[in-house]
């Protein structure tokens, strides 16, 4: 039976979901006292993130950039003009959201 939901979940693409229901019963102690509603919820939120890395991952790939570059490895010498906390709010993505 198990197994027959983890196939049915991937052929419907919910891989995260089928991730997360083979964690839960693998801790099943973990798990064991929430109710069912959350326990669902944790399933969903799963998925979601797993959805959310997939397009990101994918994205990153299609614009074939020369090279991976993050934050963390901005150089902040004084010719450049940068400063940390101005960075690091903008890295925040806050400013997309208004």
């Amino acid at each position: 039976m198990t197994q027959q939901t983890l196939t049915r979940l991937r052929n419907l693409k919910l891989t995260g979901m089928a991730d997360a229901v083979q964690q839960q019963l693998e801790h099943a102690s973990t798990y064991e006292g929430l109710p069912f509603i959350e326990r669902l919820s944790l399933l969903v939120e799963h998925e979601q993130l797993s959805r959310e890395q997939r397009k990101q991952t994918r994205l990153v790939k299609q614009a074939r950039l020369k090279l991976q570059a993050t934050v963390q490895e901005l150089d902040y010498q004084s010719a450049r003009n940068l400063e940390r906390s101005q960075v690091a709010n903008l890295a925040q993505g806050e400013w997309l959201r208004r």
